[in-house]
């Protein structure tokens, strides 16, 4: 599959603000859509490496199986309590053999806390009710092709 780079523009507010929420925040909303049409959203952890988010999911969600029928995806981060702030990336998702969570240094340092509160177990999912437990993550790479403030 080819990689689909993206490039913001940081020399703008815009830009720049969407690099540093991409870069920093620590939970976002991927959106997929159901083989009915219907979208489905699921909270995530992600890793932006300035081209491409890396997320992780528990196999034989939902999720992955959207992705397998439609790729396109969206990535949101929360807006304000106003309805401003949005920064919303579009793009395709694709399941990819890749190592664990745990061992990718730049994921380990933004979720280390995270990790730690709900279990080492659990990391792919930002839930209260993570008491399943998993033989192996999916590892999935979402490649943006726009960021977008609505």
């Amino acid at each position: 599959m080819p990689r689909m780079a993206i490039t913001i523009d940081t020399t703008t507010p815009f830009g720049e603000r969407a690099e540093r929420r991409l870069r920093e925040e620590g939970l976002g909303w991927l959106v997929t859509v159901s083989p009915a049409g219907q979208p489905q959203p699921s909270r995530v952890w992600f890793l932006w490496d300035g081209e491409t988010v890396l997320l992780y999911s528990r196999p034989d969600t939902p999720k992955l199986r959207n992705i397998a029928a439609n790729p396109r995806v969206a990535l949101h981060l929360d807006g304000d309590d106003v309805g401003g702030n949005l920064v919303i990336v579009h793009g395709t998702a694709a399941l990819v053999d890749g190592p664990s969570a745990d061992t990718v240094p730049a994921y380990v340092d933004k979720y280390a806390a995270r990790m730690a509160r709900v279990g080492a177990k659990d990391r792919d999912q930002p839930r209260e009710d993570s008491a399943e437990q998993r033989q192996e993550d999916d590892c999935l790479v979402h490649r943006p092709v726009s960021p977008s403030s609505d």
